[in-house]
C-alpha cells in the first residue's frame, strides 16, 4: 500500500518511530480501532490464572525419577 507521496507503510513507520501494529491500531480519525480478539485473549487469560503450570513438564521428567 503506497499513499500519495509514494512512500510505503513500512517507510512511513520507519521515519516515524512507530511500529506497523500501532499504524494499523487506529483509524483516520486517532480512535482506536474496536479488537476483534479481546475476548478470545481474556478467556485465554483466566484459563491459565485458573491452571498455572497446565502444560508444562513434571519437575522431575525425563530424569529417570
Amino acid at each position: 500500500m503506497k499513499l500519495d507521496r509514494g512512500l510505503t507503510i513500512a517507510r512511513m513507520v520507519e521515519l516515524g518511530g512507530v511500529s506497523r501494529a500501532s499504524f494499523y491500531r487506529y483509524d483516520e480519525d486517532g480512535a482506536a480501532k474496536p479488537d476483534r480478539d479481546m475476548d478470545l485473549r481474556d478467556a485465554i487469560q483466566r484459563i491459565a490464572l485458573e491452571w498455572p503450570c497446565y502444560g508444562s513438564r513434571p519437575p522431575f521428567a525425563g530424569r529417570g525419577g
